[in-house]
């Protein structure tokens, strides 16, 4: 026991009951220990060791081999200590990516006095090896195997990892041989996923997203009979997108005769004919039957759409001999318009068909109601257009939405957008919000609250070209304060941006 541990004995019992041991004190101490056992040699004892615990204290001895020094740097270029204010203060991800991105493409680095906060703020935030080793240099990639946390966060996992680490480890080397070498990949999990707890078998299948193929219809396949329903479930999202996978062609063999198309002496006279499915245990098993929650789709409708959300759009232009844009005509003249085209945008997001995205996006913009009804997939199919295709369809939507509806199509193809919107297209969205904050009716606009609170996560897709025309724009409206407080946060984190990377090039 220490000292410290019998002052703490003493002071509570007493120096009747349990007095000092002298025994415990170290040579240092006992010069300082009286010859009597009372309360003033405790006192005066404890007064001193914590003195002593504050000044300092002797370093153990270190017995093992010193390290390699570091390599000194190649004509080091250093960040300016300017820049690096940015770097310690950017807790978005979209912001430190951005700057870790801009020093490497012009050949910087991180100062060497603050590589060991930035590694500190890397492993913190997850930071992936490949944004932080190319900016910090030999004396980083030194200095991060000098400590157990860095080396653990950016050490390259190896075969030894994925057969004797924990999950972490065997996670990060699965999830790298999947995008490196997914044939090998599926080997290794093809020989343990039967030992595999329930848990860390989902963790390895989610990396499936990685170079995805006809070849991973197999071992996908025979995991719809997991006894599990995560299991089965995550196996069927990724059949769903494997258009030669088993589960898609019986879906397509079950489909032949759900819908069926006459084509008429003119193209509007021709008639897609809709049948419902009788749900059945082989369909079950492919995960057909389970509740979709979309308001006005019916149980058998439901099914209706689990099955056509499984094959490619593009199979029913062949089967029928018909374009997609008359095909959508024709959906649109049922009496099940909105199940098909919510199970058409479900196939085209799963097989990134960037025509079909294009086509349904502008029904988006024609019913809104439609994209409240699947709003977390309306992100990924504006994802699918290339840059002409998306600053037309949001000079579209900025021109025919009513105002700025809740959930409305705007706001979500906005959300979906990662590429910087055109000038032009800024410009309108600017006039829009502007005619709409100036005309606030007295009745609280859910719609405009909600554009105008999600404008500070959408900032880095504004070009900042417009910085001084977003201030000249939004900053002087007279609104309420809730809505000039998100206004403020918006212009505030595209002005700090601006600066950040100005300061990045001095």
């Amino acid at each position: 026991m220490s000292l410290w541990n019998d002052i703490i004995k003493t002071a509570t019992l007493g120096t009747n009951r349990a007095p000092l041991n002298k025994a415990n004190a170290q040579d240092w101490e006992k010069e300082f220990v009286q010859e009597n056992e009372g309360e003033a040699n405790m006192l005066h004892i404890a007064a001193v060791r914590s003195v002593a615990s504050r000044a300092g204290f002797v370093p153990q001895k270190y017995e093992g081999e010193l390290p390699q020094v570091a390599s000194e740097e190649d004509a080091p270029n250093y960040l300016h200590p300017e820049a690096l204010y940015f770097l310690k203060n950017a807790e978005d991800d979209f912001l430190i990516k951005e700057f870790l991105h801009e020093i490497n493409e012009i050949n910087k680095t991180i100062p060497p006095d603050y590589l060991p906060n930035f590694l500190y703020k890397a492993v913190k935030n997850k930071l992936p090896q490949d944004w932080v080793f190319p900016v910090i240099g030999a004396r980083g990639r030194w200095l991060v195997q000098q400590n157990e946390d860095w080396s653990k966060q950016f050490k390259e996992a190896t075969e030894e990892d994925w057969e004797y680490g924990k999950i972490n480890q065997r996670l990060i080397y699965f999830r790298e041989l999947r995008k490196s070498e997914p044939d090998k990949a599926r080997v290794l999990l093809e020989g343990t996923r039967s030992s595999e707890s329930v848990g860390d078998l989902s963790k390895f299948l989610r990396t499936f997203e990685y170079h995805l193929s006809e070849k991973d219809n197999a071992i996908l396949e025979s995991l719809l009979s997991h006894k599990r329903k995560e299991i089965r479930s995550l196996a069927a999202n990724y059949l769903m997108q494997i258009p030669e996978s088993d589960l898609v062609q019986r879906m397509k063999e079950r489909a032949e005769a759900l819908l069926t198309y006459k084509k008429g002496k003119l193209l509007s006279k021709s008639k897609l004919t809709v049948k419902l499915p009788t749900l059945t245990k082989e369909l079950e098993k492919d995960f057909v039957g389970d509740t979709l929650n979309i308001r006005g789709v019916g149980k058998k409708a439901g099914y209706l759409l689990q099955i056509i959300r499984c094959i490619p759009p593009q199979y029913w232009e062949g089967k029928f001999d018909v374009k997609a844009t008359d095909l959508i005509k024709a959906a649109k003249r049922t009496d099940y318009d909105k199940v098909l085209l919510i199970a058409w945008i479900y196939a085209t997001s799963n097989f990134k068909n960037a025509e079909w995205a294009h086509l349904l996006c502008q029904e988006l913009i024609v019913d809104p109601k439609l994209a409240d009804s699947i709003y977390s997939k309306v992100p990924k199919l504006f994802d699918l257009l290339d840059d002409e295709q998306r600053n037309g369809i949001l000079q579209k939507a900025i021109k025919e939405e009513k105002g700025f509806a809740h959930n409305g199509p705007l706001l979500m193809f906005l959300r979906g957008s990662k590429n910087e919107i055109n000038v032009n297209t800024t410009k309108k969205l600017f006039k829009k919000l502007k005619n709409a904050l100036e005309n606030q009716e007295k009745k609280r606009n859910y719609g405009l609250d909600s554009f105008v609170y999600e404008l500070k996560n959408i900032y880095q897709i504004i070009p900042l070209s417009m910085l001084d025309e977003a201030i000249k724009t939004l900053s002087d409206i007279d609104t309420v304060n809730y809505l000039e407080k998100h206004i403020g946060e918006f212009l505030a984190a595209m002005e700090y941006r601006a600066k950040m990377l100005k300061a990045i090039k001095k």
